[in-house]
């Protein structure tokens, strides 16, 4: 959000989930390890953003395989367990998410099978969201950020790695490629700034 920065989740070993959520404080650069808990623990969820709070959306069912439609929220002023905050139209792992001020987008995860679908949840309304839109590509597990007006996914993962890129307009759904990576890569991270 600025100035501080949550992990949440993970794995310890196979299907054994974690519960903690830690932060970092880029004012004096520490780290508190009993920042928060997760309702429940998670791994391969997506998060987004707005600023002043923060979402926790699909992934892992704890000691399963399985995906999840589970969206949780918390506060990065007060930290604490984080709260039920609604349902994704369809249980997705694996999840990418950007976001803007209003909305956390998940653009791409594995549901039953790979996903090219884009999902909406607002921050201010816990009520599940219809369909977003449409990625040009079916893969997860991208690199994915945005600028408040779009989110861009960098590579990824039909069958196999990819260079593919894409990226969509959070204003309406519609979506365009944006060219390739230089390498096939998936599990990547992705991150925004204010540079050109």
């Amino acid at each position: 959000n600025g100035s501080k920065i949550v992990s949440a989740g993970g794995s310890i070993s196979g299907f054994t989930f974690q519960t903690h959520m830690n932060s970092f404080n880029s004012a004096d650069e520490s780290v508190d390890n009993s920042y928060g808990t997760l309702t429940a623990g998670n791994r391969g969820a997506g998060s987004v953003s707005n600023g002043t709070e923060g979402m926790i959306i699909g992934g892992f069912a704890q000691g399963t395989s399985n995906p999840i439609k589970t969206v949780s929220k918390f506060s990065f002023a007060s930290g604490g367990t984080n709260t039920g905050f609604g349902e994704i139209a369809e249980a997705s792992k694996w999840v990418e998410g950007s976001s803007n001020d209003t909305t956390g987008f998940i653009a791409g995860a594995y549901k039953s099978a790979i996903s090219q679908d884009i999902f909406a949840h607002s921050f201010s309304d816990n009520s599940t969201q219809a369909k977003f839109g449409q990625m040009v590509w079916s893969q997860y597990g991208g690199g994915e950020s945005s600028n408040g007006e779009i989110g861009v996914r960098m590579a990824g993962r039909d069958s196999t790695p990819t260079r593919n890129s894409d990226a969509f307009n959070m204003t309406d759904g519609s979506s365009y490629t944006i060219g390739s990576v230089a390498d096939h890569r998936w599990y990547a991270a992705g991150a925004s700034g204010s540079s050109t």
